[in-house]
């Protein structure tokens, strides 16, 4: 489902160099619920962003779902990028100004063709699977870091991505609430959703199918 070829990031600083990937090479299985750890710069975050389409490579290719999208122009990587992927982000990025109910169907407000009956039953039904159809009309400051991460994941799923991409979901939040969220992810990936997720918790990353280790821009283990 996913295919990574010799995928290179370089960032320049002034006279600085830092290769942030080195031909990094990597297949993921539609279906599959597959972690990335390893130390802080270590590349894991980097190699989450390019594979959304949230920065461009300096070499190399990416392949998801059999389209070239490191090719795409940037009105197709928008598009492919609402309607294939969903993001879950550690500090939630959730707007708010906006209740929980409003910050679900945002996603939905970018597909001209969802009409508003729809787009409200969509947001209805993953708050409910998230557990929060309760809090439809709290706003993000009156809720828990966990609620709060629920609302994020109502929010990915919403588009129906067959992609869920998680930058250290659990990352803010005490055991309990990991255990909770983690849970809901390994249902959502059973459901036949594809998760890929940086993590640096061991015991989390136990709780997933497949576990790739990165160190100074490369795989050291699969």
């Amino acid at each position: 489902m996913i295919e990574i070829k010799n995928l290179t990031k370089v960032f320049y600083t002034k006279e600085i160099k830092t290769t942030a990937l080195n031909a990094v090479n990597l297949d993921v299985e539609r279906g599959t619920f597959l972690s990335i750890m390893g130390p802080s710069g270590c590349g894991k975050s980097t190699l989450l962003n390019m594979i959304g389409l949230l920065d461009q490579p300096t070499g190399g290719h990416i392949v998801i779902n059999g389209s070239e999208v490191t090719a795409m122009r940037d009105a197709e990587t928008a598009k492919f990028r609402n309607n294939v992927l969903g993001f879950i982000f550690q500090r939630f990025h959730l707007i708010p100004a906006l209740n929980v109910l409003d910050n679900v169907e945002l996603p939905l407000l970018y597909r001209s063709h969802v009409a508003e009956k729809e787009c409200r039953q969509r947001a209805l039904d993953v708050l409910e699977k998230v557990g929060l159809s309760h809090r439809l009309k709290h706003f993000p400051s009156q809720l828990s870091g966990g609620q709060c991460q629920r609302v994020a994941i109502a929010r990915a799923l919403i588009g129906k991505p067959e992609i869920i991409l998680a930058d250290e979901p659990t990352g803010n939040l005490d055991s309990k609430m990991s255990d909770e969220i983690m849970k809901l992810l390994v249902e959502i990936n059973q459901e036949g959703t594809t998760i890929v997720m940086v993590t640096h918790d061991e015991k989390i990353a136990g709780q997933t199918q497949k576990i790739v280790r990165m160190l100074d821009g490369i795989i050291s283990e699969v």
